[in-house]
Parts: structure tokens; C-alpha cells; sequence
């Protein structure tokens, strides 16, 4: 959360949500919530409950409308089949001083290793950190930092992203 700075009040929307992980932190910095989850929408309402905090829960990140400070995609792009239109979409979510927040795996072989030695088998992501970052730099997206961890094992990348303005270069 360091990399999205001061998030004060901000609208957020946290695609793939899951159960709700940012939720907390969101709520105690006063931000409006909007999660997208499609698999697990009831837990993500669950927790909100249970928490007391005020979100909104969607299923479809194509069904909203609006536009959003910041919008999370934390370890979730890499699971996307349709990673285009999914970037595409959330760039249009982003309010013109926006800004997304990613994060996902980088898919070297220590990654893989430390999967298979924690008893994880078989392959469940469908691209890693270096195609979704490419994506996001197709459409438009302009890169505004970054983060490894952990260094020097790049296992995951977080990267921040704003909409690109005429007069800087991509």
C-alpha cells in the first residue's frame, strides 16, 4: 500500500478483492470502497459485515460505471484470461489523475521452486508480472514506480500506473 501514497478519502476500487484483505486498511483511511470479486463475492460482503465497514460488492468489473482514484489489482491480473480487455476496462475506471495499482508474480524459476516446495502443483496462472506490466503500457498506461520483492529473489512486482499524458514520454 506504500506505493498508492496518500489515499486519504480517495475512491478505491479493489478488483479481485477476494475476501476483502485491503478492506480494513481502506476503511480506516476513509476511503469509499467498491470491490469486484467474481468468485467469492458472499465472502467479500461477509467480511464486511463482520468488520462493520461500508463496501460495494460487484461481480463484474465490466457493470460499473464511474470513475475511481485508485484501483487495486493486487495478484490478481495473472489469472485473467481476456488480460486486454480487463486492462482496457480499468483504465477507463481511473479518474484522470488516477492511479492502478498491480502486483503479480514474476514466474522465474526461484518462484517456481518455492511454489512446488510449499506443495503447490500443476500451473493456475495464465501470464506473470512482465506481461501484465507490457499490457498496461499497450493501452496507454504510463508507469510510475516500482517495487521487487524481494530483493534480490524478484519473486513478486508491484508497480504503480497513471494515465499517460501528452508531454511525458512513455
Amino acid at each position: 500500500m506504500a506505493l498508492a501514497g496518500d489515499i486519504q478519502g480517495v475512491s478505491v476500487l479493489d478488483f479481485g478483492c477476494g475476501g476483502g484483505v485491503t478492506f480494513l486498511y481502506l476503511h480506516k483511511h476513509n476511503c469509499l470502497i467498491t470491490g469486484c470479486e467474481n468468485q467469492f463475492p458472499e465472502l467479500s460482503e461477509e467480511v464486511c459485515r463482520c468488520l462493520g465497514i461500508k463496501a460495494s460488492i460487484c461481480k463484474d468489473v465490466f457493470g460499473l460505471e464511474g470513475k475511481f482514484d485508485t484501483i487495486l489489482a493486487l495478484d490478481v491480473l495473472e489469472h485473467v484470461a481476456d488480460l486486454e480487455r480487463i486492462v482496457i476496462k480499468l483504465k477507463e475506471l481511473l479518474s484522470e489523475d488516477g492511479q492502478l495499482i498491480v502486483s503479480g508474480p514474476t514466474e522465474n524459476r526461484l518462484y517456481k521452486l518455492g511454489r512446488r516446495l510449499a506443495g503447490f502443483s500443476g500451473h493456475y496462472h495464465v501470464r506473470n508480472i512482465y506481461d501484465i506490466e507490457t499490457q498496461c503500457q499497450n493501452v496507454g498506461l504510463q508507469k510510475e514506480a516500482m517495487k521487487t520483492l524481494y530483493w534480490p529473489i524478484p519473486l513478486f512486482r508491484i508497480s504503480r500506473w497513471k494515465k499517460h499524458k501528452e508531454g511525458f514520454s512513455r
